[in-house]
């Protein structure tokens, strides 16, 4: 389905529902407003029955939560990656990155993509020791290779995201020059 033939389809069914007419701005907030409020008691309930969880050392009995708050992240991403403003990139854990194409500048935020790396890392390691009850053998090798997954993942997704901003700002430029 194309996408204006969605678009059409959305907004016939909107019209149909509303008498007619369009919701207006009052109806939207509205509406938004509700389904934050849905989507904040479900996490809070996904975040306490992982606690529960986690308290009683049944590990296994997190992974549907952990997957749906997880769903909930992709879709959220999915549907904000549709709005055209791009912002200043930002590590994981938001710390904003400076955008240079210089090579001092990669490697500062090398350093931001290794320290969200660290932090994964420890905390990964801390739940394996929590869950096996003792620091096993394999502490170090699961140690180097989430360290070494976390920071590809930073490198990859948040190069990607300065690329992209910077892409956005010289086409910004490119406008204002013209």
């Amino acid at each position: 389905m194309k996408r204006n033939q969605f678009e059409t389809n959305l907004m016939n069914s909107i019209k149909k529902q509303n008498g007619g007419e369009i919701a207006d701005e009052r109806q939207k907030l509205y509406n938004m407003s509700a389904l934050v409020c849905g989507l904040t008691a479900g996490l809070a309930l996904d975040i306490v029955m992982i606690t529960y969880h986690f308290v009683i050392r049944n590990i296994e009995g997190t992974y549907p939560y952990i997957a749906q708050i997880l769903i909930i992240a992709i879709f959220f991403c999915l549907a904000s990656r549709r709005n055209a403003d791009i912002t200043l990139p930002k590590t994981i854990f938001g710390k904003p990155l400076n955008a240079d194409k210089t090579v001092s500048g990669f490697f500062k935020r090398l350093i931001w993509y290794a320290a969200d790396a660290v932090s994964f890392t420890v905390f990964l390691i801390a739940l394996d020791a929590y869950t096996e009850g003792k620091i096993s053998g394999s502490f170090i090798s699961d140690g180097i290779i989430s360290f070494v997954v976390f920071a590809l993942y930073n490198i990859v997704f948040c190069e990607f995201r300065v690329h992209r901003y910077r892409k956005y700002t010289a086409k910004l430029a490119r406008k204002k020059t013209t």
